[in-house]
This record gives C-alpha cells, sequence and structure tokens, in this order.
C-alpha cells in the first residue's frame, strides 16, 4: 500500500517539477513543444509496452514513464498559457 501511495506521489510530482522547469526556460519550450508531445506519446506507448511484459522492475519503470509523460504535458499546457499573457 505504501509503494502504490509513493508511486502516486511521484506520478502527481510531475506537474510542480513540468510548472517549474516551465518558469525556467519559457522561450525554450515555444521551439520544443512538438517535441516534448512526441515524447510523450513516445513514453505513452513503451508505457503500454513495457506493461504487457514480464520483468521484476516493470512497475517503477511504467511510473517514471508516467511522470516524463505528465512533467511534458505540463509544460506544453504552461507555455500556452504563457503564450496568451504574452499577446
Amino acid at each position: 500500500m505504501i509503494k502504490e501511495a509513493g508511486y502516486l506521489v511521484i506520478v502527481l510530482l510531475g506537474i510542480p517539477v513540468g510548472i517549474f522547469f516551465g518558469r525556467l526556460c519559457k522561450e525554450e519550450i515555444v521551439v520544443w513543444s512538438g517535441r516534448l508531445k512526441w515524447i510523450s506519446i513516445i513514453s505513452f506507448v513503451i508505457g503500454i509496452i513495457v506493461w504487457f511484459m514480464n520483468f521484476e522492475y516493470r512497475i517503477p519503470v511504467v511510473v517514471t514513464l508516467l511522470f516524463v509523460i505528465v512533467n511534458n504535458l505540463t509544460i506544453v499546457w504552461r507555455s500556452k498559457s504563457f503564450l496568451r499573457k504574452k499577446k
């Protein structure tokens, strides 16, 4: 039970980390937003593939990929709100 709660906390920490990275490098994100979306899609596909594999560390790998997805999508979402405020 504690391990699952820890995994949930790790995935949810992707939101504040994404907000931090979004504030840290605003100009670079404008250029990288498409790439960040592709990284999220590829991480999702790899996560599905890993989920159906049978090895010992599959859950931590899936949690790490979910963290990457949440982090990237938060960065892209925040960059769009930054662009709206800039205009």
